[in-house]
C-alpha cells in the first residue's frame, strides 16, 4: 500500500468521481483508476461501487476512509513537525487592512516579506476598521493595518507609517485661499 494510493482513494471518496479526483490530484484519470484498482486488489475487496459517472463507497470503503484520512493527517503532521524543527518558516498569515492603505503600503512590504519567508502564504482582507477589529478579536485575521487611535484596551497597536494628507481644490474654489 502506498501513500499516493491513500491520497487518491480519499480524493475519489470526497469528490464522488474518478474524473474530478484525477483533476484535483493533477493526474490522468486512467492512472488514478489503476492505482485505486491496485489498492483494492491489495485489500482484497472493492472500496467503491461504480455507478456510471459517479461512485459511492462500499461498506468496506466507508470503514477504510477514516483510517486512510488519519494516516494522511499523521503524515502531514509529522512532515510539519520536521519542517518546524529544521527552522523552515511555514504557514499562513492573514492581514486585514483598511482600503485606503492596502493598495499603497502592502505591495512593497509583502514583496519583501515573500522574499524572506517564501513558505508563508499571505492573505489580505480589506475592510472597514470596525469589521477588522471584530475579525481580529475573533481570531479570523492575525493583524490589522488601520488608522490610529484604536479603541479598546484589548488590542496592542504600533504606529508603522505616518503620512501627510493634503486637500486639493480648484484654484478658483472658495477654500483655495
Amino acid at each position: 500500500m502506498q501513500i499516493h494510493q491513500l491520497r487518491y482513494f480519499c480524493a475519489v471518496a470526497k469528490t464522488g468521481s474518478f474524473t474530478r479526483a484525477a483533476q484535483r490530484e493533477h493526474l490522468a484519470q486512467p492512472s488514478l483508476s489503476q492505482q485505486i484498482k491496485k489498492l483494492e486488489d491489495e485489500l482484497g475487496t472493492r472500496l467503491f461501487d461504480r455507478l456510471g459517472r459517479t461512485v459511492r463507497l462500499t461498506s468496506f470503503g466507508e470503514a477504510f476512509l477514516p483510517r486512510a484520512e488519519a494516516i494522511l493527517r499523521q503524515l502531514a503532521d509529522a512532515k510539519q513537525e520536521i519542517e518546524e524543527m529544521s527552522g523552515a518558516e511555514r504557514g499562513r498569515l492573514v492581514i486585514g487592512s483598511i482600503p485606503t492603505v492596502a493598495p499603497y503600503f502592502l505591495p512593497v512590504c509583502l514583496a519583501s516579506f515573500n522574499r524572506k519567508f517564501p513558505q508563508i502564504r499571505v492573505t489580505v482582507v480589506e475592510e472597514f476598521t470596525t469589521d477588522l477589529l471584530d475579525r481580529l478579536e475573533g481570531g479570523v485575521i492575525d493583524l490589522a493595518l488601520l488608522a490610529l487611535p484604536v479603541a479598546g484596551s484589548n488590542f496592542l497597536s504600533q504606529e508603522v507609517l505616518r503620512e501627510r494628507l493634503y486637500a486639493v481644490v480648484p484654484s478658483d474654489h472658495r477654500l483655495a485661499k
